[in-house]
This record gives C-alpha cells, sequence and structure tokens, in this order.
C-alpha cells in the first residue's frame, strides 16, 4: 500500500530529553504537529478545514511505542516521517509517525482523530460525527483501510486487572490551567504524559522501599505509552490522577484514570497505561 508521506526533522534539543530518552509528551506533541502538517501539505489545513467545512477533529487516542533507546548523545536530530490512514469510512482518521534519531529508529507513534461537527464558530462548539465526503475526496483511495485500528487500553487493561499484581496506589492531584489548553480551551492530550509522569514517579518514590521494583518507575524509561481519551478537562477544571502499579509478565505497568468529581460522582476522562523497559 504506498501511502503519502510528509517529512521532517528537528534539532535535537537538551529540553528534549530526560537523562533516560525523549519526554514521551514531547514525542506525542512532535506526531500531532507531524500529521497536521501532512493534512496542510496533502490534503487540507485544520484552519481551512474548520473555516471551509465547519468541520475539524478532536484526539481520541494515542499509541506511543520506542523502538530503540535513545539518549541526548546519541545524534543532533530528530527525524519523522508521517503519514496518514482513514478508518471505517470517515469515522476516525490515524495518524502515523516514525521517529528515527540518528541510525536508531526512536518510536512509532499513532494519534487518532475523531471528525467533528463545528455548530458555533465562536465557541468551537462541536458533535460528533463522520468526515465529509468533500474531505474524504483529498484522501488517496489507499489511505483508507477497513482493519480494526490498534486500542490497547481497551485490549489489555482486561488483563492487567485480573493477572496482574497490585503493589502500589497513588493520587497526584492537579488543576488545568491555560498552558495545558488548546485554542478551544479544551486540554491538550499531550498534557496526559506530564501528569501521569508526576504520578509514578511520587509512587516510585515513596513506594520502592516496601517494593524495589518501583524504583524501576524513576530509574527505567517508558517503553510503551497507551492513551484513550474519554472526555475533554476545560480551563481551570480540578482533577487527579489515580495510579496503580503492577507487575504483569514479569514486566511494570503503570495504569492511571485520570479523574474528575461532578456532584460527588467520578468522572474518567483518560486512561493511560505505561509500560517500563524492562
Amino acid at each position: 500500500m504506498m501511502l503519502r508521506h510528509t517529512q521532517s526533522s528537528i534539532p535535537a534539543c537538551p529540553t528534549l530529553f530526560t537523562p533516560l530518552q525523549i519526554h514521551s509528551r514531547d514525542l506525542l506533541q512532535l506526531g500531532v504537529r507531524a500529521w497536521v502538517g501532512w493534512m496542510r501539505d496533502h490534503t487540507v489545513s485544520i484552519q481551512d478545514m474548520i473555516e471551509r467545512y465547519s468541520a475539524s477533529v478532536v484526539v481520541a487516542g494515542a499509541n506511543l511505542k520506542y523502538s530503540d533507546e535513545c539518549r541526548f548523545h546519541d545524534s543532533d536530530s530528530v527525524d519523522m516521517k508521517s503519514c496518514s490512514v482513514v478508518h471505517k469510512k470517515g469515522v476516525l482518521i490515524e495518524g502515523i509517525t516514525e521517529f528515527t534519531f540518528g541510525s536508531k529508529k526512536l518510536a512509532n507513534m499513532s494519534v487518532f482523530l475523531r471528525p467533528v461537527i463545528i455548530g458555533d464558530k465562536h465557541s468551537s462548539a462541536a458533535k460528533s460525527g463522520y468526515l465529509m465526503p468533500e474531505i474524504q475526496s483529498l484522501f488517496d483511495p489507499e489511505e483508507f483501510s477497513q482493519i480494526p485500528y490498534a486500542r490497547p487500553v481497551k485490549q489489555l487493561l482486561p488483563d492487567i486487572e485480573r493477572e496482574g499484581e497490585v503493589i502500589a496506589t497513588g493520587t497526584y492531584p492537579f488543576k488545568l490551567h491555560r498552558y495545558a489548553m488548546d485554542f478551544a480551551d479544551q486540554w491538550a492530550f499531550m498534557e496526559t504524559a506530564a501528569y501521569v509522569g508526576a504520578s509514578r514517579e511520587s509512587i516510585a518514590i515513596t513506594g520502592a522501599a516496601k517494593h524495589p521494583r518501583l524504583i524501576e518507575g524513576i530509574s527505567t524509561a517508558v517503553k510503551n505509552y497507551y492513551l484513550d481519551l474519554k472526555k475533554p478537562y476545560f480551563l481551570f477544571d480540578e482533577a487527579k490522577v489515580e495510579s496503580k502499579a503492577c507487575l504483569w509478565k514479569e514486566k511494570l505497568i503503570f495504569v492511571h484514570n485520570l479523574t474528575s468529581e461532578m456532584r460527588g460522582v467520578t468522572q474518567v476522562h483518560a486512561i493511560v497505561i505505561e509500560e517500563m523497559w524492562h
């Protein structure tokens, strides 16, 4: 299957890295930016989608899989190669980005975007819909797929909960400020990596004395990062990450629910699964 690609590169700035790897948050952001660039280059820009078609997309989830363990001194640039696939006749768009770092294959990322129809351009209020035919016509036939898109959170979570051993739990509160917002004052999905990373590291620091494997939560790199978004947060929402560390098939896994309280009822906004490198 021949897919159109957009290629780009950025300098390997020190701020992209921890001592262990490139920040998950930054790869999530770079991946969605690369897909937006692909759309602009090959179909329609997001701005034109909104202005000409009264349509847009919202992020429904993302998968980030690191391939090689790459550190700051391994190369001086991060290279990206992106493409796009429309699933189920327009119900979902998948933006796919391959990251390389010098001679190493750094990571693969997929971001899943759900088309929406905008009812009010001033507030950007929208409702779910299909990718309209006028926009679908801008994609090549090879860029449509009937293959179910990968949803690791939905696939893995039941097995982890049934077979995994919970070795620690923790809660990390946070508040949604504008640095974490997009242009519509809804939260930007890549910020999940910052919030769950803080929760994971807090559990590792406080719990390692009781269970030595927990130190891997801060001393080893993230191998896989799986995100399933349920509902948005908005500006100044009060929220928290409810996390548990599990041993599952000899792996250290962190499962995070990002929640809020509304009239005494817990609302789940996102679920993240982090698998540590072992």
